[in-house]
């Protein structure tokens, strides 16, 4: 890890010869939302593959695409990415201390699942339960409006190398 920016950069190495329900078991979860499946996350990749990761937040209410597009434009010499779900996996896996500070957001994967209300979209969370001290890979709802960031931030990673 080291600094850049006034910001924290983490290396992760996000392996996709590991199938999803691997790359999840990796990150020791407490809990799990039943909707994280391959039917709705897919990891796209071969091989071996280390990114750079770190965190963005963004204070106020906007519109989820609004935070997309801040990430993709903060640094136009070497862009960053909304983290995908492979990528928030192994950020689990590798750094477990860090959800327990704030809710961890993966905008780069966003799953549309039928409940009751019809077909939703929702991304995937690293969160921390302090009623119970469990670390929880959890679902939140993609909202069609604006969206209050204030308790969590955004993962956002770039490719470093392959192998």
């Amino acid at each position: 890890m080291g600094k850049k920016e006034g910001q924290e950069v983490f290396r992760l190495n996000v392996d996709y010869r590991k199938s999803l329900k691997q790359m999840v078991a990796a990150g020791c979860y407490d809990q799990k939302e039943d909707g994280i499946t391959v039917k709705h996350f897919s990891p796209i990749g071969k091989g071996i593959i280390e990114f750079e990761a770190r965190y963005f937040h963004f204070h106020g209410n906007t519109f989820p695409e609004n935070l997309v597009k801040r990430i993709e434009q903060a640094d136009k010499g070497n862009s960053w990415l909304p983290a995908k779900i492979e990528h928030l996996l192994q950020f689990g896996a590798a750094f477990p201390e860090e959800q327990r500070k704030f809710p961890i957001i993966g905008l780069g994967s966003v799953a549309e699942i039928v409940t009751v209300r019809g077909m939703d979209r929702y991304v995937p969370v690293l969160n921390y339960r302090k009623s119970n001290s469990k670390r929880a890979l959890e679902l939140s709802l993609w909202p069609e409006s604006w969206w209050d960031l204030t308790e969590g931030f955004l993962l956002a990673v770039r490719r470093v190398s392959a192998s």
